[in-house]
């Protein structure tokens, strides 16, 4: 807690750091809605940052767009990601 607020502090790798920022410039809400996306979709959301998962392989990673992609939406700005979309 600093000043009063709760912080969370995250660490990616390269690799691990487009997944981590969609995932961590969204709302919990928003971030539920990924995950039952994916599973939805018989993926996996990988919360670790790995990215979207079909079995073992990783499918999608490299950016936010790709991301959303394998998922079947489009780019959502961070601003937008408080919002579920429909």
């Amino acid at each position: 807690i600093y000043k009063g607020v709760h912080v969370d502090f995250y660490f990616a790798a390269e690799a691990t750091w487009a997944c981590l920022f969609l995932i961590r410039t969204g709302s919990a809400a928003f971030n539920r809605f990924l995950a039952t996306r994916a599973i939805q979709r018989g993926l996996r959301l990988k919360a670790n940052g790995q990215g979207v998962m079909r079995g073992e392989e990783i499918i999608a990673w490299d950016s936010e767009a790709a991301i959303l992609q394998a998922l079947g939406l489009p780019y959502i700005a961070p601003p937008g990601r408080e919002i579920i979309p429909h």
